[in-house]
């Protein structure tokens, strides 16, 4: 029934211009590549757009280089999440990140892209992350950009997420500098509307650490 949903998901979105990559999975578990390799043949299968791409992100990149998951021809990005207290640690993650979307480990030199990018709970300001990800090139998803917090609780809670459902901020420096890169890539070429912190909800600010929570 898995084989089912796969393929009728990717049958609707295969002519769609919003598709940018059809995620095969999330920081998986490294036994999990010949798994990789018949989903990416469904996917494939049912949609053979050339503009929609396959791609597979990882937390523990050094574990998948004896599984030679992008080996694969059929999966076409290497994602992966430099997460870390210091700026060495992005660094440290896109060396690695490159060399394993480089041959032997890939059948083809493969572009990355962080998929989580920034984590002002553990430290890393999404402002700083950012800057550091365009001087090395490389192309980011924020983690949170939006969030739903229409159930009456924030995600993760510590410290995560930009911009609430309605449009207001929780993170004023971060919006202006999703803002600046958009407009560098001239995605934003229109003046936005002046941005507005979110101050009427209780408690909406998570301590960095809250309880419990080490370093």
């Amino acid at each position: 029934r898995f084989d089912e949903f796969v393929r009728a998901v990717c049958t609707i979105g295969r002519d769609s211009r919003a598709i940018f990559l059809w995620d095969l999975g999330n920081e998986p578990f490294p036994t999990w590549g010949e798994w990789f390799a018949f989903l990416a043949e469904n996917v494939r299968a049912a949609d053979p757009n050339p503009a929609h791409g396959t791609i597979v992100s990882f937390a523990a990149l050094p574990e998948f280089i004896e599984n030679r998951v992008f080996e694969n021809p059929l999966i076409d990005v290497v994602g992966y999440h430099p997460y870390g207290v210091f700026r060495q640690n992005m660094a440290v993650w896109t060396r690695q990140a490159r060399r394993i979307a480089t041959p032997p480990h890939s059948d083809r030199q493969k572009p990355i892209l962080a998929t989580e990018a920034g984590s002002p709970g553990i430290l890393m300001s999404y402002e700083d992350t950012f800057d550091q990800l365009r001087a090395e090139g490389v192309g980011f998803m924020p983690w949170v950009a939006v969030i739903d917090d229409r159930r009456g609780r924030l995600p993760f809670q510590f410290g995560s997420g930009i911009v609430f459902h309605d449009g207001e901020l929780r993170d004023l420096p971060a919006a202006q500098a999703m803002q600046a890169v958009a407009r560098e890539d001239g995605v934003l070429p229109f003046q936005l509307a002046p941005l507005r912190e979110k101050r009427d909800l209780t408690g909406w600010v998570e301590p960095t650490f809250p309880p419990g929570r080490g370093i």
